[in-house]
């Protein structure tokens, strides 16, 4: 699921002749794990969305903030006080979109797809039906259109996997509730994007369709 395989390192301080370096790091850029030097959360999430696409960068950012409480606002504090470089624009976008909710790389990359669609995607969000209470991917509350990120891992190394009878049971509960649900694959995010986006908005027609009070019958 890496989205690149090279290795970018930063110089620290005032070093010429530094072939490695991508960007000279101050002393507050760098933090030590167990005796190693890296960059801090926040700088890290900078340069990845001066190098990555927008999904993987939100991706990246979205796992920062979960795991290490990096925010918004202090993504476009740093933007505005460095100098002008490649990817400002998309750490701007990131800083308006990332989200401490969001759960895997592939729920963030879906939420990517949905939000440069036009869509105002929800992550990890608890829905009430008939049954029980589930809680889902995304949700898109004003076309109610449920998208759930569906890599294989997350069937393989979840330690109670709901079986094929649980999952059915889940999709009708929700179905019945009056919402649609689309499956997200890795495959979509890289190549069938397109056909991703239209089978999202033929589910948004059909809940649309569906909320429609029925005249016979």
């Amino acid at each position: 699921m890496t989205p690149r395989d090279e290795i970018h390192v930063g110089a620290v301080g005032n070093q010429g002749g530094v072939l490695q370096r991508r960007a000279w790091l101050t002393g507050d850029e760098i933090c030590r794990r167990e005796r190693v030097r890296l960059t801090t959360p926040l700088r890290t999430v900078v340069d990845c969305c001066r190098h990555l696409d927008d999904g993987w960068a939100l991706a990246v950012a979205d796992a920062a903030a979960r795991f290490h409480g990096v925010t918004g606002e202090e993504l476009t504090h740093h933007i505005l006080g460095a100098a002008p470089g490649p990817g400002r624009a998309r750490v701007t976008w990131v800083a308006d979109h990332l989200d401490a909710r969001s759960e895997s790389a592939l729920e963030s990359l879906n939420r990517a797809v949905l939000i440069q669609a036009g869509f105002q995607p929800e992550p990890q969000v608890w829905i009430s039906t008939d049954r029980t209470r589930y809680r889902v991917d995304l949700l898109d509350r004003a076309n109610r259109v449920i998208s759930e990120a569906d890599g294989r891992r997350k069937y393989e190394q979840e330690e109670q996997p709901a079986t094929p009878w649980e999952d059915k049971l889940r999709q009708d509960s929700l179905w019945d509730s009056g919402f649609e649900i689309v499956r997200f694959t890795m495959a979509d995010y890289y190549s069938r994007r397109a056909a991703y986006l239209a089978r999202y908005r033929r589910a948004v027609l059909r809940a649309d369709q569906r909320s429609v009070p029925r005249l016979w019958g």
